[in-house]
């Protein structure tokens, strides 16, 4: 799936920023379970994606959007209740990462997964978006989404585009690892087998990558 990510030029209101990402992931879902059960390889690259995608997103909500809600005051319910749920999204990704993915209760883990994301979004974007057209205004909603794509630029960590894990050539005929996204990261260790893959940081997974070489 071709990258739709902003850069860190470009405005854009946090609300649509933020349903951009939702409408993304759901997407990758969509594509998941439409995979035929013997397209093992296809499953997996769907998988990768979706993790890293609602790894990044999570982080820079996190880091650029709730910290910020939660210095105005009024929002830390409904900020605890969000960051909840993105922590039971992402102990299903981590059940995901431990299930193969021609197993039986693969699929309905995915299901899951779907169940849990809906139920975020449609809570996210019912009531925290509407508290925050209520108390933000034009100009701090533009600026929430100006820090919000400037975290994800710094959480993917993307040097001059998209890179492929296979391309380049070093030592063991690879590029170095400090180079890639950290989408590229996963889908290395991911590939590896490396457990615990889907709860690294960027700096974890290239010291675990390293350790399994």
């Amino acid at each position: 799936m071709p990258s739709e990510h902003l850069t860190s030029a470009e405005q854009g209101d946090i609300l649509e920023l933020l349903k951009r990402d939702h409408l993304r992931v759901d997407g990758l879902l969509d594509e998941i379970e439409a995979t035929d059960d013997t397209d093992e390889a296809r499953r997996a690259q769907l998988f990768a994606q979706i993790a890293a995608e609602i790894e990044v997103h999570s982080d820079s909500e996190d880091q650029a959007v709730y910290g910020a809600l939660e210095a105005r005051g009024g929002f830390e319910d409904l900020i605890e209740n969000a960051r909840g749920e993105h922590e039971h999204i992402e102990q299903m990704i981590e059940e995901l990462d431990q299930t193969e993915v021609t197993s039986p209760e693969w699929r309905g883990k995915v299901r899951e997964l779907r169940q849990l994301v809906r139920h975020h979004v449609d809570d996210e974007e019912g009531r925290l978006f509407a508290m925050m057209r209520e108390r933000l205004d034009a100009g701090e909603l533009i600026r929430l989404g100006h820090e919000f794509v400037a975290a994800r630029d710094s959480e993917e960590d993307e040097v001059t585009g998209e890179r492929s894990v296979a391309g380049g050539a070093g030592s063991n005929g690879e590029r170095d690892i400090e180079l890639l996204s950290k989408k590229e990261l996963y889908e290395l260790a991911r590939t590896r087998h490396i457990e615990g893959r889907s709860g690294m940081t960027k700096a974890e997974l290239v010291i675990a990558i390293r350790a399994a070489r």
